[in-house]
């Protein structure tokens, strides 16, 4: 980090004068994160940008992993149900971590606010997807093991992740990656309508419709689909990201305290 801001660089709670100032410090009238402040403006400190590397970097693995649970659940036999899970698990974990990197990272809102935020959304996550393994790896079947999933409270959790997750990294990629802006609104759509089949699903799964299994595969073609869109997506910040690092390392100390590119984009 360097030693000041931007010159122009206002606290968003009590517009005081931050020139000079370190961006990892808090604002000397009210006690407001500088780091917030740069970021209700549209500025991206390079922690942050570094941060969202390594968020895209985890969700591609959640989305292979999710891809290959899709894959096994197709062709699976009852021996597969240990490797099922453990695919399950390694899909859960780099979920959860992509999902709370993207929000630390892209998120406008207070780092009190992010952190309330990220800390329930991981312990709910957390448990969920214990529990869910657990049961997995109790159970006798294939077919047991897809009815503890959807029934489970781990799919709703995904939901709230996936759609959290989506909604920060497609903004990112719209103000740091303009020209994939139309890319990433469809990533978003097409995110939305797989949770709204979920939630459909497993309002099937009360009833005896002969639809389940067909809504069942839709669900989960469209949801993998709107993965590897997002993930596809959210490589485009990759060379941007370099780039940024390349030329802050390049430049003199000023560089790093603007924090680097802004954004055109409003919460």
């Amino acid at each position: 980090m360097a030693d000041g801001t931007d010159a122009h660089l206002l606290c968003a709670r009590c517009e005081y004068d931050l020139a000079t100032l370190a961006a990892e410090d808090h604002c000397p009238e009210c006690g407001y994160s500088i780091d917030d402040s740069m970021r209700v403006i549209g500025l991206w400190r390079l922690a942050r940008l570094r941060r969202l590397r390594t968020a895209v970097s985890t969700f591609t693995m959640a989305t292979i992993s999710w891809t290959v649970f899709a894959i096994f659940l197709a062709i699976a036999t009852d021996s597969m149900r240990v490797l099922i899970a453990l695919t399950l698990a390694a899909h859960a974990v780099t979920l959860i971590v992509a999902s709370l990197l993207t929000t630390s990272a892209a998120s406008r809102q207070s780092t009190r606010a992010r952190m309330a935020f990220m800390l329930a959304l991981a312990a709910l996550a957390l448990i969920a997807a214990t529990a869910t393994v657990v049961l997995s790896l109790r159970i006798r079947s294939v077919d047991e093991l897809v009815g503890a999933f959807v029934l489970g409270s781990a799919c709703l959790l995904r939901c709230a992740l996936l759609g959290t997750l989506v909604w920060w990294m497609m903004r990112a990629v719209a103000t740091l990656a303009p020209e994939w802006s139309r890319f990433a609104s469809a990533a978003i759509g097409l995110t939305a309508i797989a949770l709204v089949l979920w939630f459909v699903l497993i309002g099937l799964l009360f009833s005896s419709s002969t639809l389940l299994d067909a809504i069942g595969v839709a669900t989960i073609v469209v949801d993998v689909i709107a993965s590897v869109m997002t993930a596809a997506a959210g490589r485009t910040l990759i060379p941007v990201i370099r780039a940024e690092l390349r030329s802050e390392r390049a430049a003199p100390p000023a560089a790093e305290a603007r924090g680097g590119p802004a954004d055109s984009a409003g919460e």
